[in-house]
């Protein structure tokens, strides 16, 4: 299989050189292993810490082992040895002019590790599936990284008119099968195989073995269920009463999601503007090819018959921001956020940049109209210092101001 450039390369390689301990971390098979390979190369030697050979060597003697790696290593998959971030922490402290780079699926062993691990030590990356830019191979960048880098300082239709898009073909692809490398880059049959083996692998490798969860057969039903109320503020109490568990158990299935990255859950945006707005957050299932195979949705036009392409498309231009944030600024403390106020206005994303804020809806039409931007008007008269402008978001191919102060703008031109 192919590789294709990442967004988190240099940043990779950038810190590299400063950062003691690199820890990479992500979905499962998300391409953590081949960007580290790529972007580190023949710098940095390479162990596979889930090979029981390497694990069974660390731990017969950790100090030599690592003695034996140089003065740089990738350790990848390092969840498989707990213990090896103790050693790692003892190396770097002894001598600080080492460097490591250690990657793995997040799980609970993985964050117990880092937490000992990034006070003043290590830099924490995370690696999602392709974007659409990614994985198009398109050059440039859309128009969510073009206002970020301008710190929400430029105007959207200037900076939109400097955009070239991404293939429309990409973006309906990946509505359907999602960015996870493997089965973005095959075709076929083959495609459908893979989500049926990728939900095994990650209830088998990263739930099997919680407390918290004793019956994995429930747990996969709590996914599905989730993945069918993608970008919904969730009613936990529904779905712990439809799958017989407690609320309290609802909730830490829905935190392991978060953890191990297949759920965004945006917090509101409430700002100065009291209980009017309501305060509960949004989920949305992080990767379009998860969702569709939990819900038995894997194509485009069933999407479209049963009125699923809306929150999957808006889910979607969810995933893209937060990608583009950690991929192409991750040194930067920007925050994604939902807004709705009591009497039912609401604004699908509103990014926070520094004072400024940068509300965006998604519509999966392709005739965007002025009635569909009322919940962006609202926003943009409740926080009119901060807010100077909003964006549509739609499926169409062109860019159409709706007001003085609200664009519309093909999905191709946004991500």
């Amino acid at each position: 299989m192919k590789s294709l450039p990442r967004d988190l390369q240099p940043a990779l390689v950038r810190l590299s050189a400063t950062a003691r301990v690199i820890l990479l971390t992500g979905a499962r098979q998300a391409g953590k292993s081949t960007l580290l390979r790529e972007a580190l190369g023949p710098r940095f030697s390479y162990r596979l810490m889930d090979d029981p050979a390497e694990a069974e060597i660390f731990r017969a003697d950790p100090s030599g082992f690592l003695a034996a790696l140089g003065r740089r290593a990738v350790l990848d998959e390092a969840h498989a040895v707990p213990e090896l971030f103790l050693a790692v922490k003892n190396a770097v402290d002894r001598d600080a002019s080492l460097r490591y780079a250690l990657s793995g699926s997040a799980n609970p062993a993985l964050m117990e590790g880092a937490r000992e691990l990034l006070p003043g030590r290590s830099r924490l990356l995370e690696l999602r599936p392709f974007s659409v830019r990614e994985l198009a191979g398109s050059p440039g960048r859309g128009l969510f990284d073009l206002l970020v880098a301008s710190r929400l300082g430029a105007r959207p239709a200037e900076l939109a008119a400097r955009v070239h898009p991404a293939p429309p073909s990409v973006l309906d692809r990946m509505l359907v099968w999602g960015g996870f490398p493997e089965p973005a880059l095959s075709g076929g049959i083959a495609r459908a195989a893979w989500y049926a083996g990728y939900v095994r692998l990650y209830l088998e490798r990263d739930v099997r073995g919680l407390r918290a969860v004793p019956d994995l057969g429930v747990f996969r039903r709590f996914m599905r269920l989730v993945a069918a109320r993608t970008a919904q503020t969730l009613n936990l109490s529904d779905i712990s009463r439809e799958l017989g568990i407690s609320s309290m158990t609802a909730r830490r299935y829905l935190d392991h999601l978060e953890l191990t990255y297949q759920i965004v859950s945006l917090p509101p945006y409430f700002r100065n503007v009291g209980k009017r707005i309501v305060k509960s957050p949004k989920v949305h299932w992080a990767d379009p090819g998860v969702a569709n195979h939990l819900t038995a949705t894997q194509d485009l036009r069933l999407l479209e018959r049963l009125e699923r392409i809306g929150p999957v498309f808006e889910s979607w231009g969810v995933a893209e921001a937060v990608k583009a944030l950690g991929h192409r600024h991750p040194e930067l403390s920007a925050q994604l956020h939902h807004f709705r106020t009591g009497s039912g206005d609401e604004v699908d994303l509103v990014l926070e940049c520094g004072e400024k804020l940068l509300p965006i809806e998604f519509k999966a039409t392709r005739t965007p109209t002025p009635r569909m931007a009322a919940g962006l008007r609202r926003f943009l008269d409740l926080f009119p210092g901060q807010a100077p402008a909003g964006l549509l978001v739609h499926r169409g191919d062109r860019v159409v101001p709706l007001a003085r102060d609200i664009l519309a703008v093909p999905a191709t031109v946004y991500a």
